[in-house]
């Protein structure tokens, strides 16, 4: 019951975001997500196992929390802060692509994925599966591709931060139609291609489908006809490619037939409910209480790194992530009949785990009203950084089935790359 009330609230949050704005938007992106979740998650296909209701009341808190705060920050007045704060920022528009910077970026990510997807060749030539290689990427594996541990730390936080960036980055720069960028362009491209290929993974396209679905509500005025059908073609072949690569990673024989695709999707975008409700009831029968460092583990995990590195241990912080938020990577669960999986938890998790109801309420509630703002700022303002800027909060979004995205180190690290990419300066 719980559950089709989180799908009623999604269905209101899509109709108010079209009667106020005339389009879908990041709101919608949200709401259909989430629906899709539900939908499948109702069906209870392929074994998975029984889950409380508990986890579908959470998950309303959390919706309801968004939505509505969401709607207040992209549709609310500004108040007298926010007036002072637009007119501070009445430049804004000065924002220009900082190309040196771009560039310099790009190729310290292409040398770091070059090396990943020789690896990746090599360990494919000698029998293994994309699969497989893509365990041993995440240290799942009998040896490690990695020669030294700050080498591993370039590859999966700064390497891995760049393509988070690169994403919408490249997208804005696509539908500002310049020829000088057209190299940025290739550029990121292929970065993003090498790390998709040789690390089998698939939310990055992903990431790209939505950010151009979002590119093309905002820039709907200024791309002609001819541009919308070119990024909806893109948009096409990146499904397919998500599809292609679920192919090659699931690729395993079962009584002499293929593992059937629809299942795979199933699995992938269903498995955070059952999953949220085991670890969520971990969370209680240990009575752990984390008092904001779940929701701050990125930021904690970064600092920790230069603490640990001066000091030669960890901060207290940094254990409790340990103890607490690391289980849920490293520990694979079995929620369905043949499937033992790990990680996926929803955005909730970190919050509930903090605070309880409340921070997940509260926490919620902020990161719809600043998800908001962020989309006003993008719609209003119209400049390439502040859509670039929205373009890589839509990822959190998107991956708000997986986990609060925001304790991930690489994400953080991306919005400063984003800073980097732009300078003052005028549009020629």
């Amino acid at each position: 019951m719980t559950g089709y009330l989180i799908i009623l609230l999604c269905v209101l949050g899509i109709i108010i975001e079209y009667q106020m704005q005339k389009k879908f938007g990041v709101l919608a992106l949200f709401c259909v997500l989430w629906t899709f979740i539900i939908v499948l998650a109702e069906m209870r296909l392929f074994g998975m196992v029984e889950v409380s209701e508990k986890i579908y009341f959470e998950l309303l808190l959390g919706t309801g929390s968004f939505i509505i705060f969401f709607l207040c920050g992209r549709f609310g007045k500004d108040n007298n802060l926010n007036r002072r704060i637009r007119l501070r920022k009445v430049n804004d528009s000065a924002f220009v692509f900082n190309l040196p910077a771009i560039y310099a970026i790009e190729i310290v990510t292409l040398i770091g994925w070059a090396y990943v997807a020789i690896q990746c060749a090599a360990a494919l030539a000698t029998g293994l599966s994309l699969e497989q290689f893509h365990n041993i990427y995440l240290n799942r594996g009998a040896y490690s591709i990695f020669g030294s541990g700050l080498f591993e730390l370039f590859i999966k936080r700064i390497c891995v931060a760049s393509v988070l960036m690169l994403t919408p980055l490249t997208i804005v720069m696509v539908f500002e139609r310049k020829k000088e960028y057209w190299i940025a362009i290739l550029l990121a491209f292929v970065c993003i291609l090498l790390n998709q290929l040789s690390t089998g993974g698939r939310i990055a396209l992903i990431y790209m489908f939505a950010d151009i679905l979002i590119a093309l509500s905002i820039y709907k005025v200024s791309v002609p006809p001819k541009w919308k059908k070119r990024m909806l073609r893109i948009g096409t072949l990146l499904i397919i490619g998500v599809l292609l690569i679920t192919v090659l990673r699931k690729r395993i024989l079962q009584n002499g037939k293929w593992e059937l695709l629809y299942e795979n999707i199933y699995i992938y975008f269903s498995l955070c409910i059952p999953l949220s409700d085991y670890w969520i009831k971990w969370i209680d029968a240990n009575h752990y209480l984390t008092l904001g460092v779940g929701t701050f583990s990125g930021m904690i995990n970064l600092v920790n790194i230069l603490y640990t590195r001066l000091m030669g241990t960890n901060l207290a912080a940094a254990t409790t992530v340990v103890n607490v938020f690391t289980p849920i990577e490293t520990q694979y669960i079995t929620v369905f009949k043949e499937a033992s999986c790990n990680a996926y938890v929803t955005w909730i998790f970190h919050l509930y785990a903090d605070f309880r109801e409340i921070g997940v309420v509260v926490g919620s509630a902020l990161y719809g009203y600043c998800c908001g703002r962020t989309t006003k700022n993008a719609y209003r303002k119209g400049n390439a950084y502040r859509i670039a800027f929205l373009l890589l909060v839509v990822q959190s979004i998107v991956k708000t089935f997986v986990r609060w995205e925001f304790s991930v180190e690489a994400y953080l690290l991306a919005f400063v790359f984003l800073r980097v990419c732009f300078k003052r300066g005028r549009e020629r």
